[in-house]
């Protein structure tokens, strides 16, 4: 799917007062998710919805920086690091950094912002609900479009192992992720969560089957956790024997 909304919304006021109680009515964490045109922009929205009733702050820093020529944020990683720093002195609640997957040195970008704690990254990356929301629609989003789909799941999932040999953080994957083969893949990769996009504009009702199908699997290959995937791959020096328990029964 390919895309340019700019993320529109109707502003931080009418999300505090409209938007989060109609959610903090339900049991599942709240995880929030922003973006903004500069460092600045960003802290100034984690700080704004830093509010009870809010589990955690999803940061997409793989939108236009409009300091940077309009490059995303996490293309490099000086400006990765300076609006993880802005963030994380903006608020004290767990951050989840989204990042992207057009940059030549994904290991470098994931160690530039890697915090000291309470923070998770969503690589190229919801706890069980969450908003998007931005100050403003951005005009860049006109000439930088998103792509999004089964087509980006190949590069993505080689910089979720990339991203779990470099940091020692949890990692949250995302891209292209449409049935719960994709999910084994990139928890086996070291994805410790997944995200479910643009799959859902497809079949609204994907979620529950994709988590049914991955309790099929672990049921058929005798794991007692789905945690027990993450990080698999990442064994080193393991000899086929060791992943056995994946071949098909």
């Amino acid at each position: 799917m390919i895309n340019a909304i700019g993320i529109p919304s109707k502003g931080v006021a009418h999300f505090v007062e409209k938007i989060i109680p109609l959610y903090a009515a339900l049991s599942t964490p709240l995880v929030i998710s922003i973006s903004a045109p500069t460092a600045d922009g960003f802290a100034c929205l984690a700080r704004d919805l830093s509010l009870p009733g809010v589990a955690a702050i999803e940061a997409n820093i793989s939108c236009p920086n409009i300091e940077e020529d309009g490059k995303a944020f996490a293309m490099n990683a000086d400006s990765t690091a300076a609006v993880t720093r802005a963030l994380r002195a903006a608020t004290d609640l767990p951050l989840w950094i989204k990042l992207t997957p057009n940059t030549g040195d994904m290991p470098a970008v994931a160690r530039a912002g890697k915090p000291r704690e309470r923070m998770r990254w969503s690589s190229p990356t919801r706890f069980c609900r969450w908003r998007s929301i931005s100050r403003r629609s951005n005009p860049a989003s006109a000439m930088s479009w998103g792509l999004s789909g089964p087509a980006v799941k190949p590069i993505v999932l080689r910089h979720v192992f990339q991203c779990a040999n470099a940091v020692d953080i949890p990692i949250i994957g995302c891209g292209g992720i449409s049935s719960a083969d994709d999910v084994v893949e990139y928890m086996l990769a070291g994805a410790r969560a997944v995200q479910v996009g643009t799959a859902t504009f497809l079949q609204p009702n994907i979620m529950p089957r994709i988590i049914e199908d991955l309790q099929a699997f672990c049921y058929h290959r005798q794991i007692n956790r789905v945690s027990d995937l993450t990080g698999a791959l990442l064994i080193e020096e393991a000899d086929e024997s060791d992943l056995s328990w994946l071949d098909p029964q």
